[in-house]
């Protein structure tokens, strides 16, 4: 049940970020635009080889680091 919420997280970010404007993308270039919208497009169309460690990885190890630029940036 965890890996598919936050499998779902990733997709919901990959998809915002996608659909960011590009002036947004380019006034804050030390976001990661380009890996959030490919690990999105690779969770909905990979969907069948989707690796559970990876998944844990990119969520142990990336989600902190946005989630602390975005606190920053909305601020």
């Amino acid at each position: 049940m965890r890996l598919l919420a936050i499998v779902r997280l990733l997709e919901i970010i990959g998809e915002a970020a996608g659909a960011t404007w590009e002036q947004c993308r380019q006034a804050h270039p030390e976001l990661p635009w380009g890996k959030m919208v490919a690990t999105h497009n690779r969770l909905i169309h990979g969907y069948r080889d989707v690796d559970p460690g990876v998944v844990a990885s990119i969520a142990q190890t990336n989600l902190p680091d946005l989630i602390y630029a975005l606190e920053h940036i909305l601020e």
